[in-house]
Parts: C-alpha cells; sequence; structure tokens
C-alpha cells in the first residue's frame, strides 16, 4: 500500500472529457477497496476467505484470480472503469508517466490475487 497509494493519487486522466467529481469518485472507491483488503488480510486471526475473494473481485472483475485472462488492459471492476473512465486504453508518448502508473497499479492487485487465488486452489486440492 505505501507504493500504491501514491500511484493512485498520482493519477491524472489522458481524456479531456473526464469529470472532476468522477476522477476523484473513482480514485475514492478504488482506494478504499484496496484498503479495506489489506485491512482484511491483516485481520487478527486470520482473513476472512470469502471476503477477500469478493474484495479482490470488486476491484479486477470476476476473472481476477485466472491468470492466463488477466492483464492490465483487461482487468475489469473498479480498476477497469478506472482504466475506461481516464482514457489509460492507449499509449500517449507525453503521457507515458501517467499510463505506466497505472500499469503498475494494476500490476500489484493482479498478481496479488493470482497468488491468493492458487493458494485457496492448492489448498482445496490437499483437503
Amino acid at each position: 500500500m505505501d507504493q500504491a497509494l501514491p500511484l493512485l493519487d498520482g493519477l491524472v486522466p489522458l481524456k479531456a472529457e473526464a469529470a472532476g467529481e468522477d476522477v476523484e469518485a473513482i480514485k475514492t472507491i478504488v482506494r478504499k477497496q484496496m484498503l479495506a483488503l489489506v485491512e482484511e488480510l491483516g485481520r487478527p486471526g486470520g482473513p476472512r476467505v470469502p471476503r477477500v475473494g469478493q474484495l479482490f473481485r470488486l476491484l479486477g472483475g470476476t476473472n481476477i484470480g485466472d491468470r492466463a485472462n488477466v492483464h492490465t488492459d483487461s482487468i475489469g471492476g473498479t480498476l477497469g472503469t478506472l482504466r475506461d473512465q481516464f482514457g489509460f486504453t492507449c499509449l500517449v508518448e507525453e503521457d507515458e508517466q501517467n499510463f505506466t502508473n497505472f500499469r503498475i497499479l494494476a500490476d500489484y492487485i493482479i498478481s496479488l490475487a493470482q497468488t491468493w487465488f492458487s493458494v485457496r486452489r492448492l489448498a482445496r486440492k490437499r483437503y
């Protein structure tokens, strides 16, 4: 979170038509979901498995745990909404850092989700 939240805070829409309140609203939603995820993962007594899955799916869509089908260009959920509203669908050279920061943020969530769901699948196979 120490690295992810500053990236989120610094994102600026590439779309000229992106409105100020909408921009801040989607960033606030993503922030709250990320913080809820971290809080759940650090919960005393361990995380509630269904809640963690729910938070990942809110952030990244229903396929977030599928290694083959999720990347920053196809992520769903609130991160996908942020990508679309901000216009992070194609690289514009003068906005390369902003575009890259979104991709790093989304990759953090994708990687964490894929690890979580892989461990969950392995644990189910064992028992």
